[in-house]
């Protein structure tokens, strides 16, 4: 009889014809089901290697089993023991035998514990195994948990177990060379989502489990690309709720991990779109206040999200992580122009409509870089001009940079390429004091001087420690110089009116000056600006001297009476050129005791760092009974020589341009003020006007007159060639770290209530919009003060 049940069970039949041939020998009692079990152990176990019969006898034992009775002396004992060791050898390949195989209506518990015991044990060994084996066992436990009542007898520790098991499983996969094992590998991990978002779905602790898990994978270990889809099995607000509870447990460390390799994992075309759990996390890292995190995130994925958009599977997912990551990126524009190449659009599709809107709006946000934007302009000219072009809403961004200062942030900012501009809000004719605060911000020397310095409570220094700190690293497009002005504004100046902008450096320079020599401290002012102008006369009829020495902070050079052209070196050789004292005009000498001819000279004794000259542009007129402005068209050089002479005899220092202050308008009694200052760092000319800046060209300084006629240079800064700032300075780290926070958290709070958090409005700065990235030399200054700067209108101005 065995041989013939052996023989029947190895036959090609059809499981299901097996069972029901075996099954009816047993029933009829040709064979007992005690030696059935004896064949099974001695004879059909050593054989493992054959599936089908496995399978067959395994079917065998479940459809026959409840029919002998106890009368009979089953051995249970034997019979689980065949079952289970049956199980052992099948469950690695039961992906043939899933629709042969009735897993589902196991009804022994121990059998049933045993299989979840080996399930568990199989996915703890799986570190060495490859995607078909587990593959076989994703399917069978698929197949035996898809029964309620199966899953339902588990405990939540055995239940937690799978879940972590599985996960960590899939993160020890590696992308297949081959292009088939790459299929497989997408359908296994196609069931293993399933499984696993049938395992937590309403199970609000698996799924913070899950959460938890994944989180840590990325946290600790190198992961497989797939690893980031399992995010995809947990609902969207339980996983915002893990993060919005677990997120200021970790360091910054932990969570830039965690950001940039679940980023990375965007690429991989057959996982599921999850970019919205990635925006949820950076939401949630942006209201914690780890924006240290989102920069360094942004700084080592963005230039390979823009190599990932030419995979057109992943595309629709990594855009917005991009466009958030750019957008929220505004302290530098570094990070953009890495990316811009990348970003440029080739044709006219919705993906190329969406990164050229990108572009524009990153192009307002840096603005002035029109070297850099130029080729760009022309391809999204070329894109716009032959598509449909309609109108495309950026996400508004759920981050903003907020860095913390510190002092590399200073120092590199001061020493990089960056030559990104803040400007100055005007608050109601103060363009006067802006141009002046922008020429001295300019100058690095002094700015960081000024920050090294402790204000101790000194309402002036401190207000321009805050300035100069925010006019260079805030996230605004401008910001107001209020405090400065009210501490600064010379009581003989009315509020709200315009003033003249030398007047106004002098006081400035010399009330901070007078600062530091209260506090007995080094002035900054002192050793840079303020210099000293020695005039002698010599009588000529005793050859007898007198001589005065003065500080100053500006040279006034007087402009001839004749309106010609005249260069900058014929007014300093004016201003230093011998006078004699003759006629009406003789000198009172106190050895001679009476009137008589002398020479009067003058000469620079003590040469400051930068030499300010102020180009006296009024004279009186008697037939007008006023002052009125001349427009004589001096030509300023980029480098200048001047002569030092103190006991030591003569030295010869020359200097070169680095600010000039322009009064825009007809007459002293009307007009506008703004800058050209010089980047030392980029040599690059910039154009402050107000809140507006753009790059120039030297030569629009030289030629500003012959296009702008009232556009007259008033203030002239030049700075010693050898005055370079090499010195490490000590800031006052801690207020000038205070001064910033709190500006990024108001901006922070400004940029909400103005976008409304999470909602889809345009991600735009408060800023003029870059509407043409042509040379701006040949564009007429805009006026901030009544009229356009450069513009022949009747409109009010103020006064010089």
């Amino acid at each position: 009889m065995n041989s013939t049940i052996t023989k029947l069970l190895q036959s090609n039949g059809t499981i299901d014809d097996k069972v029901r041939s075996v099954n009816q020998l047993i029933r009829s009692r040709e064979c007992n089901y005690s030696d059935f079990l004896m064949l099974v152990e001695q004879n059909i176990l050593a054989n493992v290697q054959d599936h089908n019969l496995l399978a067959t006898v395994l079917e065998v034992i479940r459809v026959t089993r409840e029919t002998w009775s106890d009368a009979e002396a089953v051995n249970h004992f034997s019979i689980n023991y065949v079952e289970k060791t049956l199980l052992l050898n099948l469950i690695p390949h039961l992906a043939y035998f899933t629709q042969q195989i009735s897993l589902k209506v196991i009804s022994n518990v121990e059998i049933l514990n045993f299989v979840e015991l080996h399930i568990l044990r199989t996915l703890s060994d799986l570190s060495s195994c490859r995607c078909f084996r587990l593959y076989c066992v994703a399917i069978s436990i698929e197949n035996f948990y898809s029964v309620p009542e199966n899953w339902n007898k588990l405990y939540f520790q055995k239940k937690s177990q799978i879940v972590t098991l599985i996960s960590r499983w899939v993160s020890l996969l590696s992308i297949p060379n081959d292009n088939s094992e790459l299929v497989f590998q997408n359908q296994t991990m196609h069931i293993v989502r399933s499984i696993l978002r049938n395992f937590v779905s309403k199970n609000e602790p698996l799924q913070y489990l899950l959460a938890s898990t994944i989180f840590d994978l990325f946290s600790t270990e190198d992961v497989s690309f797939t690893t980031g889809s399992l995010v995809t099995t947990i609902d969207n607000t339980v996983f915002v709720s893990f993060l919005t509870k677990g997120v200021s447990e970790c360091s910054e460390s932990v969570h830039s991990s965690v950001l940039v390799k679940l980023t990375l994992c965007l690429q991989f075309p057959s996982n599921p779109p999850f970019d919205a759990y990635i925006i949820a996390y950076m939401c949630q890292l942006h209201a914690a206040e780890y924006n240290n995190v989102l920069i360094t995130a942004a700084e080592k994925t963005a230039e390979k999200l823009c190599a990932f958009l030419v995979i057109q599977a992943v595309a629709k997912s990594v855009f917005p992580v991009l466009v958030q990551y750019l957008i929220g990126y505004t302290h530098s524009e570094v990070l953009f122009h890495k990316c811009l190449n990348d970003l440029l659009p080739d044709d006219t599709s919705l993906l190329s409509l969406h990164k050229m809107k990108l572009i524009e709006t990153l192009m307002e946000t840096h603005a002035g870089y029109p070297e850099v934007y130029s080729q760009a302009a022309e391809r999204l000219q070329k894109v716009r001009k032959n598509s449909k072009y309609k109108a495309i809403v950026l996400p508004s961004a759920v981050w903003n940079t907020g860095k913390k200062l510190r002092y590399s942030d200073i120092q590199s900012a001061y020493s990089s390429k960056s030559s990104r501009m803040v400007g100055l809000y005007n608050e109601g004719n103060t363009c006067f004091a802006n141009s002046v605060l922008q020429s001295l911000f300019s100058h690095i020397q002094f700015t960081n001087q000024i920050l090294s310095h402790e204000a101790n409570d000194d309402k002036l220094l401190m207000s321009i420690q805050k300035l100069f700190v925010l006019l260079r690293l805030s996230k605004r497009p401008a910001i107001r110089a209020t405090e400065v002005l009210r501490c600064s504004r010379p009581s003989w100046f009315a509020t709200g009116a315009q003033q003249d902008s030398s007047e106004y450096l002098n006081h400035l320079l010399d009330s901070l000056h007078e600062k530091f020599v209260a506090k007995k401290q080094e002035s900054p002012v002192n050793s840079i600006f303020r210099g000293i102008q020695c005039s002698k006369i010599t009588c000529l009829s005793c050859n007898t001297s007198s001589s005065s020495k003065e500080w100053f902070y500006t040279l006034d050079l007087a402009l001839p009476k004749e309106v010609t052209p005249i260069s900058l070196s014929e007014l300093l050789s004016s201003h230093f050129e011998d006078e004699t004292l003759k006629d009406d005009n003789k000198y009172a000498c106190d050895k001679c005791s009476s009137l008589e001819e002398a020479v009067r000279s003058s000469s620079i004794t003590r040469m400051p760092s930068v030499v300010t000259i102020s180009l006296s542009r009024f004279c009186y007129s008697a037939k007008t009974r006023s002052r009125q402005k001349l427009f004589h068209n001096v030509h300023i050089p980029e480098n200048l020589t001047l002569s030092e002479i103190n006991e030591k005899g003569l030295t010869r220092m020359d200097f070169f341009l680095s600010a000039v202050v322009v009064h825009s308008g007809k007459s002293l009694d009307s007009g506008h003020y703004y800058c050209f200052t010089l980047c030392t760092n980029t040599q690059n000319w910039y154009l402050l006007n107000d809140e507006k800046n753009t790059t120039i060209d030297f030569s629009s300084i030289q030629t500003l007159m012959d296009r702008f006629h009232a556009d007259t240079p008033y203030l002239l800064m030049y700075s010693h060639s050898d005055f370079i700032n090499n010195e490490q300075n000590d800031y006052n780290l801690s207020f000038l770290d205070k001064i910033l926070a709190e500006d990024d958290k108001e901006y922070d709070k400004e940029q909400r209530s103005f976008f409304g958090f999470n909602t889809n409005k345009q991600a735009t700065c408060k800023r003029d919009k870059f509407n043409s990235y042509k040379d701006q030399n040949d564009r007429d200054p805009p006026g901030s003060c009544g009229a356009g700067g450069g513009n022949f209108t009747d409109g009010p101005r103020f006064v010089c």
